[in-house]
């Protein structure tokens, strides 16, 4: 049934998941560009236990398109994310966590050349070979989700297009009357003359006809994915978008998916409804924008099932930090206290985009999962089980590609942070690790606790985007054994946990949050069995 203006539907001819879910993404001691690279027991079993300690029913599982799936002529996968994919769900499955899965994710920390997510995904939409191997890529995924009585279902975001469709108006007018041909934009809506069949650029007369291109185009896709993948679900666009009609500058709001129900997922955030001026909201204010959304969303309680997968209550983009709203933090615990009734009545579950903070780690396989994949290593080390042992005059070596978002190109920064987890727990006096970036000055690693070495490292951006980055770490002491390496500048705070799994200031708040969530839903449920 397909909802249409006017039409009223009875929420109880809508089915949502059985039980309402309390997720959290799970990225390990990663972040969403390596999660699988790192996940790895037993910290993955005591991970989980934790998460249900806390109140959470599920876990979100990111996949990658690129890195799980490694070439698409011929079509081929790499079985380490297989054996990673499968290993969470196992687990999970044992600690009794439904799962989802968010598929074809975009950014992955990859080891070689190669080209860049939108690139990727533009090249995907506009090529039958590589939308093919596209298309493969959820089957295979799907084979595996499917397999697990604990996954409740796949879902492809808006996320993974939108930005491709939307750097097509920034190429050259060769490049967008090519791309208009190959998306089948020059024959949308026959018959309309009114603007020249080629994708306008951002802003320009036309740009209203885009749009509904854009939406069309990917309601399509997601169909096809769709009609291989009965699991899938689609996390759309809530956000509306300005487009140009005529002298006229509207907003317009994208399609619902509302015949998707309940595999629909949505997100909600301070900044929705809000005037964005750098304000802090009080519980008041932040509980109407978040019941606003809902209404909208699901038209006034007609469509109850969608699960809001990113409630971002604390929201720390840098690129908005002083200019999207926030939640005042004394207020997140009056604010939960009173989301916690308008989900139960008006969603299918939520997720929280990090129950702990990360680390915005650029190195690939720095937990050596993987074995020695990506590095380069010299005779005088080795890596097994336990990790990458160099001995007395060991390197260890990666090259970092410039294509990684992190670096940034008008505000560059002076260093990145170097932590190492060492075996065995206490570092022995005469060793000394130090590591440099592209042949720059060498920093020493001081020890910072047990097992854990840290330094700031140096680094000059001079040659970074033609030729990326060099990272070496040596050892100029005795044999050492490094477990995991993390590399990174940016660092996210959520306020939960911190990067050790140890309680922040609004974890008591979240475990209150989820309880109420649960004593809620199992009134809802026991109300609906009586009827």
């Amino acid at each position: 049934m397909r909802w249409q203006p006017g039409m009223t539907v009875h929420s109880d001819t809508v089915h949502r998941h059985d039980e309402f879910l309390r997720a959290a993404h799970y990225f390990a001691d990663g972040w969403p560009l390596d999660s699988l690279l790192v996940m790895r027991n037993p910290s993955l079993r005591r991970d989980l236990r934790q998460l249900r300690r806390d109140g959470y029913n599920a876990i979100i599982v990111v996949v990658p398109w690129r890195g799980f799936q490694v070439s698409q002529a011929p079509i081929a996968y790499d079985p380490f994310y297989g054996n990673q994919l499968r290993l969470v769900l196992d687990e999970a499955r044992g600690q009794g966590l439904a799962v989802l899965l968010r598929v074809a994710y975009s950014h992955q920390i990859l080891h070689g050349p190669s080209v860049g997510p939108i690139r990727r995904t533009q090249a995907m939409l506009v090529e039958p070979e590589l939308r093919a191997a596209w298309m493969d890529y959820h089957r295979e995924v799907h084979a595996i989700a499917a397999s697990y009585s604990c996954c409740r279902g796949t879902f492809l975001s808006w996320e993974e297009l939108w930005h491709a469709y939307t750097h097509f108006q920034s190429q050259s007018l060769k490049e967008r009357q090519q791309a208009a041909t190959a998306l089948g934009y020059d024959r949308f809506e026959e018959g309309d003359d009114a603007f020249p069949p080629v994708i306008p650029e951002p802003g320009a007369p036309g740009s209203a006809r885009y749009h509904r291109f854009v939406n069309h185009h990917m309601v399509q896709l997601f169909e096809e994915v769709r009609s291989h993948c009965p699991l899938l679900g689609v996390e759309y666009r809530v956000d509306r978008d300005a487009v140009v009609e005529g002298d006229e500058t509207r907003w317009v709001e994208n399609p619902r998916f509302l015949d998707w129900e309940p595999a629909r997922y949505s997100y909600w955030a301070p900044f929705m409804y809000a005037e964005n001026i750098g304000e802090t909201l009080d519980a008041p204010r932040a509980l109407a924008s978040l019941g606003t959304m809902l209404d909208e969303t699901g038209v006034n309680g007609a469509y109850p099932g969608q699960v809001l997968e990113q409630f971002n209550f604390i929201e720390n983009t840098r690129e908005y930090q002083g200019r999207h709203a926030k939640i005042d933090e004394a207020a997140i615990g009056d604010f939960l206290a009173g989301a916690a009734p308008l989900l139960v009545e008006r969603c299918g579950g939520y997720g929280i985009w990090a129950p702990r903070d990360y680390r915005c780690n650029v190195l690939y396989n720095s937990a050596f999962l993987d074995g020695a994949r990506g590095w380069d290593l010299d005779a005088a080390s080795r890596v097994d089980d336990q990790g990458v042992t160099l001995n007395g005059g060991a390197t260890l070596q990666q090259q970092l590609e410039p294509r990684i978002a992190w670096i940034p190109r008008m505000h560059p920064f002076e260093s990145l942070r170097l932590e190492l987890r060492v075996r065995p727990g206490l570092l022995p006096r005469g060793r000394r690790l130090r590591a440099r970036l592209n042949g720059g000055e060498w920093a020493t690693l001081e020890r910072e606790g047990r097992g854990l070495l840290g330094a700031q490292v140096p680094i000059d951006f001079d040659g970074i985007p033609a030729d990326g980055l060099r990272f070496e770490l040596e050892n100029q002491g005795t044999g050492v054994t490094v477990q995991r390496v993390q590399l990174y500048h940016l660092s996210y705070a959520m306020g939960l946990r911190d990067h050790d799994g140890r309680a922040g200031p609004f974890l008591p708040a979240l475990r209150r949050f989820n309880a109420a969530l649960r004593k809620l839903d199992a009134g809802v449920r026991g109300q609906r069995s009586q009827r």
